[in-house]
């Protein structure tokens, strides 16, 4: 039951602000673009990976389009990249920042660490 509320709170945490997003013209570099997929979780002191985050299929993906437009969950919103800063922002607001490493994507907030793998 636990992690069933730490897999609510983060989709509470991605979706908060989606709505009525601008496109900011910028785009990212080519590796970026395509569909990243949640595989794994770890918040407060607890991890979650492998087959109980897949119970939860693509709505733990982000997929990230060359026109610098970014989905997410359903919502879409822009994306900017700097070096290996990912941030996604909703009408000029950043409101997740993912560090990118090689084909993974990281987000660290408020204690709650998730890897996505392209």
């Amino acid at each position: 039951m636990k992690k069933i509320a730490i897999v609510l709170a983060f989709v509470l945490l991605v979706s908060v602000g989606l709505v009525g997003c601008k496109k900011d013209g910028k785009n990212s570099a080519n590796d970026l673009v395509g569909t990243w997929k949640l595989t794994s979780m770890e918040y407060a002191g607890q991890k979650i990976e492998g087959e109980e985050l897949a119970a939860y299929g693509d709505a733990m993906t982000i997929e990230f389009k060359s026109d610098g437009k970014v989905s997410l969950m359903g919502d879409e919103s822009t994306y900017s990249q700097s070096d290996n800063k990912v941030e996604i922002s909703n009408e000029g607001e950043v409101i997740i920042t993912l560090v990118k490493d090689g084909n993974t994507l990281v987000v660290d907030e408020d204690g709650m660490k998730m890897v996505f793998t392209k």
